[in-house]
């Protein structure tokens, strides 16, 4: 025997005291032939008396000791034979039997006597027809489909206020502070470019100076009389080419003015500023052309709701909808704001766009437009991008299947999927 195992045996016979020590393995056995009405299956018998292609696998060991006697004769070994080839049947059998599929609960419920005692019979009854009930009503009583989203409360006439060209933000009018009432128009800030400044300056000059130059031309042309042919043709010439310079250069001072203008940011509509630390984030800072500045927002005007469902929950909402517009009704919507949790407004779908998008922990997303009235709320909550938790009515479901459809949902995909 190996060194590790002859240890252990003398140490387990030294405490057992026994004077001779069997240690039969056990195996799980091979198929039994059966008995057909027209005799043996051959077939059967043929496996059964083939040599085993792997070795057999183990199941268990015999252990036998003997106080008495020494010797390990033939007797003892056909005893302990008989008793070895009926156990490894058993302890196969149990194997197999407590390695069927919810064996623990079977086994549980079967110790559990006290639920089958005449006493406590009828409770048990009365509980099993109360658990049949309650899933007889998660499948049968019909229950609203109402599907969470987050979102923002924003008015509906905003606009953002963009950089029309790049330059550096020289200076903020008075005033132009987060909530602060702008009109259309309005000057907000003055940008500063350099190289606009520089081109518009050496344009004028150039063409200033193809102006004297083309007055001089033509004072030449009119006065001289004792100019040659040839000379008037090369001074009309001269004339014309300056004219074209002139009026290239013109086009180009619209241009350069035109960009110069651009340097004056004003507001594009009536609102107010809702954008936060406006002077700290943009005097005197670089920016590049088409970078947002400020928003400006009507707060007079109608608001909505910018819900982000995500995307696993859209096929509800879409059939929802489409539902609606072919019954010509309104999709609802229920939700409260964070301003104001305590009450409970409600709104109509307006717009559920075609794309998703990814917003952070969120994941892929849809942008649903919700359609509310603002004068069901206190002016006070009104307050752009505030937070808001909503829910859409998506239709009558099964009432276990609106408790548990993102379960349901979770198994479909993580678990059925991966199995087919």
């Amino acid at each position: 025997l190996p060194p590790q195992i002859e240890e252990e045996l003398e140490n387990y016979i030294d405490e057992s005291h026994a004077t001779a020590l069997a240690i039969i393995p056990l195996e799980k056995p091979k198929p039994t032939p059966v008995v057909k009405p027209g005799g043996v299956d051959a077939v059967a018998v043929a496996k059964a008396e083939a040599a085993p292609r792997a070795t057999p696998e183990p199941i268990g060991a015999i252990v036998a000791e003997w106080f008495s006697s020494s010797t390990f004769d033939g007797g003892k070994r056909a005893r302990l034979d008989l008793v070895a080839a009926h156990g490894s049947v058993s302890l196969a059998n149990s194997l197999e039997h407590t390695g069927l599929p919810l064996y623990g609960v079977i086994h549980l419920l079967g110790k559990s006597h006290v639920l089958t005692t005449a006493r406590n019979l009828p409770r048990t009854v009365l509980a099993g027809l109360a658990t049949l009930a309650a899933i007889l009503a998660l499948v049968l009583v019909p229950a609203e489909l109402r599907l969470e989203a987050k979102g923002t409360l924003e008015p509906v006439h905003r606009r953002d206020v963009f950089a029309q060209i790049e330059g550096i933000v020289e200076k903020l009018e008075p005033g132009m502070e987060h909530g602060a009432e702008v009109q259309e128009a309005q000057l907000l800030a003055t940008l500063r470019n350099t190289e606009v400044e520089v081109s518009l300056t050496d344009v004028l000059g150039r063409k200033a100076s193809s102006e004297e130059q083309l007055v001089s031309t033509r004072r030449s042309l009119l006065e001289d009389h004792k100019l040659s042919a040839d000379e008037k043709a090369r001074l009309a010439g001269r004339a014309a080419q300056l004219q074209r310079e002139i009026e290239s250069l013109d086009e180009q001072r619209k241009l350069l003015e035109a960009k110069r203008a651009d340097l004056k940011v004003k507001s594009p509509i009536d609102g107010v500023i809702v954008t936060w630390q406006v002077r700290d984030r943009l005097l005197l800072r670089p920016v590049e052309k088409g970078q947002v500045l400020m928003r400006v927002a009507d707060k007079t005007g109608p608001w909505e709701l910018e819900l982000h469902m995500p995307d696993d929950r859209l096929g509800h909402v879409n059939r929802a909808y489409a539902a609606a517009r072919a019954a010509g009704r309104d999709l609802t919507v229920d939700y409260i704001l964070a301003t104001d949790p305590g009450t409970r407004h409600h709104g109509v779908v307006r717009e559920i766009h075609e794309q998703a998008e990814v917003r952070g922990d969120e994941g892929n997303t849809v942008l649903v437009r919700v359609t509310i009235d603002p004068t069901r709320h206190e002016k006070e909550h009104l307050g752009p991008g505030a937070s808001v938790t909503a829910r859409i009515a998506c239709g009558k479901r099964a009432l276990g299947y609106v408790w548990f459809h993102d379960v349901l949902s979770f198994i479909q995909t993580q678990v059925l999927f991966r199995l087919w």
